[in-house]
């Protein structure tokens, strides 16, 4: 896949944010088609399934949350984040369990030539291992091509060369990497360019769920969002971070949701104004001005695409902004990180005092360069804090 091609695939995405997080609008099935596009066609996926404790997580850690942005494909999984997105308006259909799209990828995955091939990397001792065992006797279109356990060793040394070359070697299809969230997602930032591997997903339960040393909750409970307790019953170690996560979801409500559907609801009752935008050549600056909501910006994604593949743009002016909401945000996101990637930086100029408010209640006010206009003389800089 072509430069152009990745920025175009990148901003055609429906996403909205959630918690400071980018997400797919998408449902089970069709991630699960996605996935198995992407290795049929062998194009580079990274897939990241954020669950609440993620997005807590990733508030206080940049480049955790980084590795979250950076991904291909991000899917909600973890009712709590459904039921923030409703309270928002926001259109995420469903939850989407990582484990669930794991398995009905083995199911419905058909090459004639070949089955998916697998590998397993991390995970307890012995557990990739058993894992190997289960998939190996069972009627899927799955085979495990390698296992590793790379115990608890520091980054460098899981990231040798020859653990990477081993892994190509395997030719596989499909990577599970499974060292807990924070060290999971690091490992795959680090590597992911020198991996050929097509699919790329830190899935830490799913070894576990096949090698059969951890069960998976009935359907019912997966749905009720209860599956927390279930997982609790099953691995009484995660007790403290769920009680970790519970108390955070709670102040998160009544500190950024409760607010944030608030000021929507007084946003939904100015009247609609088209999206309009303009660039500025002499200044790399997109002026953006009306509701920039998501029924307006499909002509905005193309002529930012546009800007983006050309390395023009470096500056967004919000001065006109009337309404925006988690379409748009998600959408500056992926603006920035693909500007980034291009060596440039992004900055926002003109967001007003209830789009700034509206940043902070989406948790992306530390995400961007901020740069207000009070008056022709001063500028106040707001820059993105380090973790």
């Amino acid at each position: 896949m072509t430069r152009e091609e990745a920025i175009a695939r990148d901003l055609k995405r429906n996403v909205w944010t959630v918690m400071g997080l980018p997400f797919d609008c998408t449902t089970e099935q069709e991630t699960t088609d996605h996935l198995i596009d992407a290795m049929l066609k062998e194009e580079r996926c990274f897939f990241t399934t954020p669950n609440l404790n993620f997005a807590i997580t990733a508030q206080n850690d940049s480049q955790f949350r980084d590795s979250v942005i950076n991904s291909d494909w991000v899917v909600a999984d973890g009712m709590p984040l459904i039921w923030i997105a409703k309270t928002l308006g926001i259109p995420l259909p469903e939850r989407v369990a990582g484990s669930s799209v794991f398995e009905r990828v083995r199911q419905e995955y058909k090459n004639p030539d070949r089955p998916i091939r697998v590998v397993f990397f991390g995970g307890p001792d012995g557990t990739a291992a058993e894992a190997f065992k289960k998939i190996a006797v069972d009627n899927s279109s799955m085979e495990v091509v390698g296992f590793y356990s790379p115990g608890f060793g520091s980054m460098d040394e899981m990231s040798d060369p020859e653990i990477i070359k081993q892994i190509n070697q395997t030719d596989a299809d499909l990577l599970i990497v499974a060292l807990g969230a924070k060290r999971g997602q690091q490992w795959i930032e680090l590597n992911r360019k020198q991996l050929d591997v097509p699919v790329i997903s830190h899935l830490g339960a799913v070894i576990n769920f096949v090698a059969g040393t951890v069960k998976r909750a009935p359907v019912w409970i997966q749905r009720s969002g209860l599956e927390w307790l279930w997982r609790i019953w099953e691995e009484s170690s995660l007790f403290k971070r769920y009680w970790h996560d519970g108390r955070a979801f709670i102040w998160q409500y009544l500190t950024k949701i409760r607010p944030y559907k608030n000021l929507m609801q007084k946003q939904s009752q100015l009247p609609q104004i088209p999206l309009e935008f303009s660039f500025l050549n002499d200044s790399n600056t997109l002026q953006i001005s009306g509701d920039a909501v998501h029924r307006n910006l499909s002509d905005l994604r193309s002529a930012l695409i546009e800007l983006i593949e050309e390395e023009r743009i470096k500056v967004i002016d919000l001065k006109g902004l009337s309404r925006l909401d988690g379409s748009f945000i998600a959408l500056l996101q992926l603006v920035q990180k693909q500007i980034n990637i291009s060596g440039h930086s992004l900055k926002l100029i003109n967001l007003d005092s209830v789009h700034l408010q509206q940043f902070e209640y989406a948790c992306v006010s530390d995400q961007f360069t901020i740069i207000q206009h009070p008056s022709p003389v001063d500028d106040v800089s707001l820059a993105p804090t380090q973790s």
